[in-house]
C-alpha cells in the first residue's frame, strides 16, 4: 500500500506554503511519483529530495530523514545530534503526544541545530505546539515537519565532497519515492563516516 495522500504534484505545493519556497521546481498535474521521477531524471536531486519531504506524511517523513541521516553522516554524528535522533525515531515507533513532547524536550535542552536536532524537531513539529512553555501555545503550523525533516537531511550532507553531496540528495530522494509507493526504506549510494 503506497503512502501517498496527493493526487498531483500541484496538490503537494497547494496543501503547503513553504513547498514551492523549498522545491525550487515548477509544479505540474502529473501524479507525484511521476513528477518525482522526472525531477530525479532531469537531475534536480535537490528539489527531488525537498519535494519527498513534502511529499511523505509526517511520521513517515520522519522516518526517513532519521534514515537518512543514519545513512549519510554515520558515525560523524555527535552525541547531542544521536540523543535528538533517538527521540525522533521513538516518535516515529510511538507517535503520541508524550514522545512528541520528549522530542521537544531533547531539542530545547539541546539547543544545537545539527540534523539529529533537526529531525527531532521535525517529530516535535508534527502537530499540538511548538514549545513545551505553556505559556507559550504557538501551534505547529502543517509544512513544519517537512521542512524541518529536509534541513536535516541536508545538514547530515553538508561538508561532504560535492559529488558524494549530490549522489546522497539523489539517493535520499529515490529512496523516498520507493517509501512513498509503499515499499522498503533503501538507500544506494555513498555512506558518511
Amino acid at each position: 500500500m503506497d503512502r501517498i495522500r496527493f493526487g498531483t504534484a500541484q496538490d503537494v505545493f497547494d496543501a503547503f506554503d513553504t513547498a514551492a519556497d523549498e522545491i525550487k521546481a515548477a509544479p505540474t498535474e502529473e501524479a507525484p511519483l511521476a513528477y518525482l521521477d522526472r525531477l530525479l531524471a532531469e537531475k534536480q536531486p535537490l528539489a527531488a529530495l525537498s519535494f519527498v519531504a513534502y511529499l511523505l506524511p509526517r511520521r513517515e517523513c520522519v522516518w526517513w530523514a532519521s534514515q537518512a541521516i543514519r545513512q549519510f553522516a554515520g558515525a560523524g554524528l555527535g552525541v547531542e545530534d544521536e540523543t535528538a535522533l533517538l527521540a525522533a525515531e521513538a516518535w516515529v515507533r510511538e507517535p503520541g503526544d508524550a514522545r512528541r513532547k520528549m522530542a521537544l524536550r531533547v531539542i530545547q535542552d539541546a539547543k544545537r541545530r545539527g540534523a539529529g536536532a533537526m529531525c527531532a524537531r521535525a517529530a516535535g513539529w508534527s502537530g499540538g505546539t511548538k514549545f513545551l512553555d505553556e505559556a507559550n501555545p504557538a501551534l505547529a503550523e502543517p509544512h513544519q515537519t517537512a521542512s524541518c525533516a529536509r534541513a536535516a537531511v541536508l545538514l547530515a550532507i553538508i561538508g561532504k565532497p560535492a559529488k558524494d553531496q549530490i549522489d546522497m540528495m539523489q539517493s535520499a530522494a529515490a529512496a523516498g519515492a520507493g517509501f512513498a509507493a509503499g515499499g522498503a526504506l533503501v538507500f544506494d549510494g555513498p555512506r558518511g563516516g
